[in-house]
């Protein structure tokens, strides 16, 4: 068995963003009683993981209207599965963009974006 108590296939299922996290949570040791610690501790950790996930949750969003504008007929199944991400987190970009937006139904429908 690896390290942490985590079996391989567990971890090869997981998305980047979560192995990283587990590994975070897995190598990190508590602070005995130091505020200045814990203080500094927080600050670190709430810039770079804000930072950090700001910036891939652009990139994704970038990638998402990439990939409906070479493909107006892709499906958020289709974007879910190339991009390794839920078909919940793909819904949830798509929403957070305004000039995205689905013309028809079902399988007869299509993207459109709109210049913004």
């Amino acid at each position: 068995m690896p390290a942490f108590g985590f079996s391989s296939h567990v971890i090869s299922d997981l998305s980047e963003y979560d192995a990283e996290v587990i590994l975070s949570l897995a190598i990190m040791r508590p602070t005995r009683g130091d505020p200045q610690s814990d203080t500094q501790d927080d600050t670190q950790g709430d810039t770079q993981g804000g930072t950090q996930s700001g910036t891939q949750e652009e990139n994704l969003d970038k990638w998402v209207e990439n990939q409906i504008r070479e493909n107006p007929q892709i499906s958020t199944e289709e974007l879910s599965k190339m991009s390794k991400k839920g078909i919940a987190t793909i819904k949830r970009h798509i929403a957070k963009m305004p000039h995205i937006r689905y013309v028809g139904s079902g399988y007869s429908g299509h993207w459109e974006v709109d210049a913004h």
